[in-house]
């Protein structure tokens, strides 16, 4: 979703600014004060340098906002819904403002500072070619928000696949050419349901695959799907078993043939490398449950089984856009840990498939490395030092963000011995280390760790090596998933 506001009355208090605005000096004052600055600058018998009263004069003047305005003293007029959402998705946001510009820009500026917006665009005419110029070759959708009649109409002109919506912060009804909103929770809500519109099965292409090595695959698994699709209406659906070592090669035949819908059956790994090769402009994707994390079915619908995941989205579909992450290159959708908790993924699934010996040396070598893999961690220039592991979380499973949230979560993990690192590593595993106390977090666009050696690291449940330097970055709208729209 990409987003175009207005400044005035839209994000920005213009009425208090002007109220308060009233308070200071006239223009004719101010000429007054500079004369008489400019009188006592020349004048012979003066006992103080220039550089002095002008000084004093500036000062004086910003310190009872008597000339110009003082750095960020303007936030103070910006309506609190709107910091809301340009903290929740300021890069999907782009001002764009009409008038004088050297006041305009003077005022903006001051107001906007240090908000993560994607850009602010003035313009002295009607806004509807400026909007039309900035969603050229971008895909959509898109929304424009402003308070002037004028302004949506030339818009809504010039682009009509832009969607328009009047902002009313007098709290009027407007005259029913536009939809109208009250506040930025109102706008917030509106796209939320828009970006969770049904799709008609009956007109989509369906592609399916299946990854047969997976745990919850059984030669039952390709009938019952074009069972369930039939029911659906869904006709002749595109259905490609595959091996593990074939799973790329199939999905990318696949991706070839452009579907509206890809369904995959498989475990943590198939699953994030089809999300991976999903764009926010499709296909649309439904991950199914066939491993034993499962961690991105288990967000999305539940601990339930596929075919009833299937039953019920096929049911009622909606489409949800999902952000995450990526670290040299690498996409995740869930949680990346990375340091000591991810030594022990190797010996988890080597006792879940039964391989106790394997299991028990695997064991052995994560805890002969495990208090040498200590890690130092970047947040910001001031959050930084080191830990035993980093856990990276994305919004959609974060319990302390909305997913619709443009960050992510980065937990600092210290431990004090290896038991607490053994009871960490498990609960790391299964999304549960809030609960420990040597746990701290914070919300961040950036991560970079470092370490003396390889750093052990979990994708979304899967183990791998990117050398001992890796720096984790926020994916905003990543791909599209379909759930139940109960």
């Amino acid at each position: 979703m990409q987003y175009f506001f207005d400044f005035d009355r839209t994000v920005f208090n213009t009425d208090l600014f002007k109220k308060d605005f009233a308070g200071r000096p006239p223009l004719r004052e101010l000429f007054h004060q500079a004369k008489e600055l400019l009188k006592e600058t020349f004048d012979r018998s003066r006992t103080v340098s220039f550089r002095h009263i002008v000084t004093r004069t500036l000062g004086t003047y910003a310190s009872h906002r008597r000339f110009g305005f003082v750095p960020q003293e303007l936030k103070e007029y910006l309506y609190p819904d709107a910091v809301e959402f340009f903290n929740k998705h300021g890069e999907e946001c782009v001002i764009v403002t009409y008038g004088v510009q050297a006041f305009i820009t003077a005022k903006v500026a001051n107001a906007l500072t240090d908000f993560p917006l994607g850009d602010i665009v003035y313009t002295s005419r009607k806004k509807g070619r400026t909007i039309k110029r900035l969603i050229e070759n971008k895909a959509g959708p898109f929304v424009f928000v402003d308070d002037a009649h004028f302004q949506l109409k030339s818009v809504k002109k010039i682009c009509p696949d832009v969607d328009v919506i009047e902002i009313r912060r007098d709290g009027n009804e407007g005259d029913g050419q536009w939809p109208i909103i009250k506040s930025m929770n109102e706008l917030e809500s509106q796209c939320a349901h828009k970006d969770e519109l049904a799709i008609d099965l009956k007109t989509a292409s369906v592609a399916v695959l299946l990854n047969t090595a997976s745990g919850s695959y059984t030669k039952d698994a390709e009938p019952n799907i074009k069972e369930l699709l039939a029911a659906a209406g869904v006709l002749a659906p595109i259905i490609s078993p595959a091996s593990p070592k074939d799973v790329e090669p199939a999905l990318k035949r696949i991706m070839d043939s452009k579907p509206d819908i890809l369904i995959v059956l498989g475990g943590d790994g198939t699953i994030r490398t089809a999300a991976e090769a999903c764009t926010i402009e499709g296909p649309l994707l439904i991950p199914l449950p066939g491993g034993t994390m499962n961690m991105l079915p288990k967000a999305l619908y539940g601990d339930r089984s596929w075919q009833d995941v299937l039953r019920d989205t096929l049911a009622s579909p909606k489409t949800k856009s999902i952000s995450g992450g990526i670290v040299q290159g690498r996409e995740f959708f869930i949680a990346a840990i990375v340091g000591t908790p991810s030594l022990w993924a190797n010996a988890r699934e080597a006792l879940r498939e039964g391989d106790v010996g394997a299991a028990f040396e695997k064991g052995v070598h994560a805890f002969q490395n495990m208090l040498a893999t200590r890690i130092e961690y970047a947040f910001s220039a001031e959050q930084r030092g080191t830990a035993d592991a980093v856990t990276v979380i994305c919004p959609l499973i974060s319990t302390d963000m909305a997913d619709s949230e443009q960050a992510l979560e980065a937990a600092v993990i210290d431990v004090q011995n290896a038991g607490g690192i053994l009871n960490l590593a498990s609960a790391a595993a299964f999304g549960q280390w809030r609960e420990s106390a040597h746990v701290t977090t914070t919300k961040t666009k950036t991560v970079t760790i470092s370490a003396e050696q390889d750093i052990p690291l979990i994708l979304d449940g899967e183990t791998m090596e990117l050398g001992n330097y890796i720096e984790i970055t926020f994916l905003p709208g990543a791909f599209k998933v379909l759930l139940p729209a109960s």
